[in-house]
């Protein structure tokens, strides 16, 4: 009789000592997954959620594209007759947009580089006093770091009036005339913080071995390389066949031009990259064109 009254008040004790411990918060396996879960919520909770809703700036995105150009690996047929070229500073590809008070510049991407006053027509806070119009301005242009200078390479639209569907020459005597009658534009003022360089453009049959130094422009960049356009081409916000570029080492071979020493001293290098396989034995540099 003891030894069962013994067995039973151990039996007793141990379902009792059981349930206390399961009335003890923590515990339990219930309990216990609770923890859990509340550990895992404060986790997520601390994690910083993105805005996906917020849009971004419009400020920020550029209105339109810049021309491309492909590589000249052949002279073309009409050369001498229909094309122009130009000397291209080292530099990095822009476009400049002027609206409403500002001006912005854009990369050859699209990315948002910064702000300024210009005189280009809406481009400073002076071009709204007492007139309300809102016009728009957009140049193809290659900013210098060393000089600090735009230098102007096309047009694309001038005070709301496009010229993508205009030729060469006439985008080009357009912006000619409209610098003659700003002169501001190339110079630093308050409305002009940054100077506007237009470059010059000369025809394709003047482009000789005597002539070569008479065309060299005064800048004082390296040459990224020389880019030629034909005269009856629109400006087309893509890569345009009727736009070729060229190194100044690669002018004795595509061209038959040979140039002075000291004119092909001035090549900036350029890192290897989109040239085309047949032109790698003739240079070892690319198109840059970010210029």
């Amino acid at each position: 009789m003891l030894t069962d009254l013994v067995d039973s008040a151990a039996v007793c004790g141990d379902t009792m000592e059981n349930e206390m411990l399961e009335e003890v918060p923590g515990t339990s396996e219930q309990s216990k997954k609770k923890r859990k879960r509340k550990k895992k919520k404060k986790q997520v909770a601390d994690v910083p959620v993105p805005n996906t809703t917020q849009k971004l700036s419009h400020k920020r995105i550029a209105p339109t594209e810049l021309m491309l150009s492909e590589w000249l690996t052949e002279k073309p047929d009409d050369f001498a007759e229909s094309w122009a070229g130009v000397f291209c500073p080292a530099g990095k590809r822009t476009l400049l947009f002027s609206t409403r008070k500002e001006t912005r510049a854009f990369g050859r991407r699209g990315e948002y580089l910064g702000q300024f006053q210009s005189a280009l027509p809406s481009g400073n806070t002076d071009c709204y006093k007492g007139n309300r119009t809102r016009g728009v301005t957009l140049l193809d242009c290659i900013y210098s770091e060393t000089s600090q200078v735009f230098y102007v390479l096309d047009l694309i639209c001038w005070n709301s009036h496009s010229c993508v569907n205009c030729d060469l020459e006439y985008r080009q005597f357009f912006l000619t005339s409209k610098f003659a009658e700003n002169p501001e534009l190339q110079t630093i003022t308050r409305n002009n913080q940054v100077p506007l360089i237009l470059l010059p453009y000369f025809n394709a049959q003047d482009f000789s071995q005597t002539s070569v130094c008479s065309l060299y422009p005064t800048f004082p960049e390296k040459v990224d390389g020389i880019l030629f356009c034909h005269k009856d081409t629109f400006y087309i916000p893509e890569t345009n066949p009727l736009c070729l570029w060229i190194l100044l080492s690669q002018v004795q071979e595509k061209l038959g031009i040979t140039l002075d020493p000291e004119i092909l001293a001035k090549q900036q290098p350029c890192k290897k990259r989109n040239l085309p396989a047949r032109m790698r034995k003739s240079s070892n540099k690319s198109n840059d064109m970010e210029t």
